[in-house]
């Protein structure tokens, strides 16, 4: 889909929902609408009727500018990203509706060893170790619905379609298209102050990455990447078309209850996930498989009183993959039949949260003062098994942050002033080595390590860093009702390094209706 056909759509549903009637004009921003009704950062579309309001739409146009990775090669040493979207509230008669239409375009630059769309795959990634300037363009449409059927029951659906184009300039030139289906059908269930949810999760994700050197004197190899820097390479000189597929299928539990000046939000959802990589569809061969499960609660308690808002947020989220080699050999007509599969690396994480909100209320829905502090702590734990060896790199980070927000009155307008700091912190092993038993694995592969990929690696995860946030966002307030917002963000290690830094400018310009 072409660009210019994204930007039409944008603004033919943008002057549909202008039509719209509105009758709030008092909300300030999206993310007061989705820190208000918390339902919507879950997945239980049934949220959208507890939305204060009946409509509210929002249509913006940002620009940002990256400059820095930490020595990280495979995040781009800079990168510009324009988008435009639009998202949408309404509610008509009984029913309230969502949607959402945008396009993103990335320009990144001097970036290798990395040739995915995004870190969805888990066992074995195609790259190469070229920079180049890479260009992404990113399309999404969503949408979704809740209505009543009954006095105390709440039935609603949401879909999502995210499509994302890649190229780079650079040989070995990859072209990759990757699509994402997320379907979210949901129920509710009200008794009193007492909201109950379920909703069911179905994703389907591809990607299709195609390598290639289109120059005539010099050729580069493709390389397949494992974890901890290890690789192996593909033949030199021949295109390489690999194929990803994987689907997702889960659920989850919400329950919200209302009491006097105090409001409780729980959601715990899991999931489990497949995916299979091919190099060759029509023979079936194959080049890895993994399952993968995620588990996540948080959490959400207000005290809310007519001159200000206490807010408790807390997270607690588990991810394990196993990623496997196939056991596969030839038989008639060159296809391949599969013999089993071999466990070739694994991989857990788990995150947890813990936020305090404070804000000081001019109204319902405006602060004149507020402040956001937390703290976060993460774990991981690769693994890389290969005949003799199995090759761990246990790591960890803390980071601690805070922000101050300060309202200030304008004729008919107002004026957000923003500040903030982090502090993050790692630890960990770069690599530890344990000798297997016989019959423990099999199937020996020649791999490569790239000793200084793998460095960078964990010294990103690991190298203390201290950062800073400020921003400004002017906001017109009349029937014709726009904003503009500029954004600085800086982060730098006080390590001995030659990347130091990273910098992050942003400019958002927007109208509210």
């Amino acid at each position: 889909m072409r660009s210019r056909e994204i930007l039409f759509g944008l603004f033919l549903s943008l002057s549909m929902t202008v039509s719209a009637q509105t009758d709030t004009l008092s909300i300030p921003s999206t993310e007061e609408v989705y820190r208000q009704n918390y339902w919507l950062t879950g997945t239980n579309p049934v949220g959208l009727s507890f939305n204060r309001f009946r409509s509210f739409s929002v249509a913006e146009a940002s620009y940002s500018h990256h400059k820095g990775n930490f020595g990280n090669v495979s995040i781009p040493a800079s990168a510009d990203i324009y988008s435009v979207y639009s998202e949408s509230f309404q509610t008509v008669d009984k029913v309230s509706i969502y949607g959402k239409i945008g396009y993103t375009q990335f320009q990144n630059r001097q970036q290798n060893w990395n040739g995915m769309t995004g870190d969805y795959w888990q066992a074995v990634n195609l790259c190469d170790s070229i920079s180049g300037k890479q260009r992404s363009e990113e399309y999404q449409l969503a949408g979704g619905f809740s209505l009543p059927v009954h006095p105390r029951w709440l039935l609603g659906a949401k879909a999502d379609y995210r499509v994302q184009l890649t190229a780079k300039d650079t040989d070995p030139r990859n072209k990759n298209q990757w699509m994402e289906w997320r379907l979210t059908p949901g129920v509710g269930y009200l008794y009193g102050n007492l909201h109950l949810g379920a909703s069911l999760l179905y994703v389907r994700r591809k990607e299709t990455v195609n390598y290639q050197n289109m120059g005539s004197y010099t050729t580069y190899p493709v390389l397949v990447a494992y974890p901890l820097g290890f690789f192996k390479t593909l033949s030199w000189g021949e295109n390489v078309n690999w194929y990803y597929s994987g689907q997702e299928v889960g659920g989850a539990l919400q329950l919200h209850f209302n009491r006097g000046s105090f409001q409780l939000y729980q959601d715990i959802s899991g999931s489990a996930a497949w995916q299979t990589v091919e190099s060759d569809r029509i023979k079936n061969k194959k080049e890895g498989e993994t399952d993968s499960w995620q588990v996540e609660y948080k959490g959400k308690l207000q005290k809310v009183c007519p001159v200000h808002r206490h807010e408790w947020e807390w997270l607690a989220a588990f991810n394990h993959a196993d990623n496997f080699d196939p056991l596969q050999h030839q038989v008639e007509y060159n296809t391949w039949q599969s013999n089993g599969r071999l466990l070739r690396s694994t991989r857990h994480t788990s995150r947890y949260a813990l936020t305090y909100g404070y804000y000081q209320l001019r109204d319902t829905w405006h602060s004149r003062f507020s402040i956001l502090s937390g703290i976060t702590y993460r774990q991981a734990k690769t693994a890389l098994l290969f005949y003799p060896a199995e090759y761990t790199q246990p790591i960890h980070r803390f980071t601690v942050h805070t922000t101050f927000v300060q309202n200030i009155l304008l004729p008919d307008a107002s004026l957000d002033l923003s500040l903030g700091g982090q502090y993050g912190k790692g630890g960990g092993t770069i690599m530890d080595e344990k000798q297997l038993s016989p019959g423990e694995n099999a199937t020996e592969i020649t791999l490569w390590q790239n000793h200084s990929r793998l460095q960078q690696m964990f010294d990103y995860e690991t190298m203390s860093r201290w950062g800073g946030h400020s921003s400004i966002t002017y906001t017109r307030s009349t029937s014709f009702r726009w904003f503009i917002q500029l954004a600085f963000d800086f982060e730098k290690t006080p390590d001995n390094t030659i990347y130091t830094d990273s910098k992050k400018i942003t400019a958002n310009i927007g109208l509210l209706f």
